[in-house]
């Protein structure tokens, strides 16, 4: 956003709706009138912002926009998904509006022993997209991490609208061809940005054997392929030995 946006977004009323700056009128002395135009131009009441709330066991509404927002190819099984969230491996908020209508929600993954947790699914509902919802879980997700962990880094695999959204949040990504598979077709993949945030402070590159351990668990336990698939296998011999976090320098000025 450069400046003359900035200044304009800060005082909105000196632009008329045809984009044109406009001069105001000087002070005036207050006529009759202004009570009533006072009135008249107040502006209607702003609806409550939804509030944030654990995901409950076998919550329906929870389902239903998980299953309506993720396509077949990406859309791990919902009794898995339920079952892991029973169990406490995956945790998660829902947003919720005041009249207990689902708004949107965040999950995260916390593998044993791999040393990471994984930002696995974020969606909104489609009458509150566009208005900054989407920063709010992100954000929300990456302050559960920093409080609660495990591990260093908090993952996320993102296509491209996705991965500004998180790119907003902090999240930096790894300069990697990262290819994932598809849930629905045993030889496909999909090009994505694998994307991290720090727990505490950041780093410039990732070791190359830390990233393999992420992809193997990812592949093997969440896309469910074997390990001699060739898509985990393919995955793997394109990760160097180093992987550099592209733009890490900046976060640590």
């Amino acid at each position: 956003m450069g400046p003359d946006q900035t200044s304009r977004n800060a005082v909105p009323d000196l632009m008329g709706a045809d984009g044109i700056w406009h001069h105001t009128p000087g002070p005036r002395a207050e006529s009759p009138a202004d009570g009533h135009a006072l009135v008249e131009t107040d502006p209607e009441p702003m609806t409550p912002e939804p509030s944030l709330e654990p995901i409950a066991p076998h919550d329906d509404a929870f389902v239903a926009l998980y299953e309506a927002t993720f396509p077949a190819w990406e859309r791990e099984p919902t009794p898995r998904v339920l079952a892991r969230l029973d169990a406490g491996r995956y945790r998660g908020e829902r947003l919720t509006d005041p009249e207990g209508r689902i708004a949107g929600f965040y999950v995260v993954d916390v593998p044993p022993g791999l040393g990471c947790t994984v930002l696995t699914f974020l969606a909104i509902a489609p009458g509150w997209r566009g208005g900054g919802l989407g920063v709010r879980l992100a954000t929300a997700a990456a302050r559960r991490f920093a409080t609660e962990g495990p591990g260093a880094w908090l993952v996320v695999e993102a296509e491209p609208r996705p991965a500004r959204l998180y790119a907003r949040c902090g999240f930096r990504r790894l300069a990697l061809d990262y290819r994932v598979p598809h849930y629905d077709d045993p030889a496909a993949t999909q090009a994505m940005a694998l994307m991290v945030h720090p727990r505490q402070q950041w780093a410039t590159a990732i070791p190359g054997a830390t990233v393999a351990r992420w992809v193997r668990q990812a592949f093997i336990d969440g896309y469910g392929l074997a390990a001699g698939d060739p898509r985990l296998t393919g995955q793997l011999e394109r990760i160097p030995e180093r992987v550099r976090i592209e733009d890490a320098e900046l976060r640590s000025i």
